[in-house]
């Protein structure tokens, strides 16, 4: 992406001042999406483990309390417009990418581990009063081989 930007912006606009404020943000641009993939990532991971409160938290945290504070601060009264509000969210998306893996990474994986097998085994024995560790993001279907219908 990074080296197609001219392609990329020509496809949108022939105005030289916009090609030129492209060609100042583009490198933030470019790394602000791949931070923002890892985001979805460890998304996926949270909410598969059930974390999707401190998943919240950490977004509130970071990008509201924290980003958008920095963003009034350096792009609005400092007025450093749109080349310091990309300047910005790369690092921000940083701090929330760091946040959000030691939500899952601190935690006790062996712990983890058993109380998804001993939920799957109830669920698997049809046992529908299972306490769900996983909020439901964990679920093991029992298909029996022998059921055609």
């Amino acid at each position: 992406m990074y080296f197609f930007r001219s392609a990329i912006v020509s496809l949108f606009t022939d105005d030289n001042e916009v090609k030129k404020v492209t060609k100042e943000i583009w490198g933030n641009v470019c790394f602000f999406i791949l931070l923002d993939g890892a985001f979805a990532i460890q998304q996926g991971i949270m909410k598969a483990l059930g974390l999707q409160l401190e998943m919240a938290l950490c977004v509130f945290v970071v990008l509201w309390l924290g980003a958008l504070s920095l963003i009034y601060v350096f792009a609005v009264r400092n007025d450093g417009g749109l080349a310091a509000i990309w300047s910005l969210l790369p690092y921000c998306y940083c701090g929330l990418n760091g946040a959000m893996f030691a939500c899952y990474f601190f935690r006790d994986w062996e712990t983890i581990s058993r109380k998804i097998k001993e939920e799957n085994a109830k669920i698997a024995a049809g046992e529908d009063d299972a306490k769900s560790l996983t909020r439901g993001a964990f679920e093991m279907v029992n298909v029996d081989d022998d059921d055609t219908t």
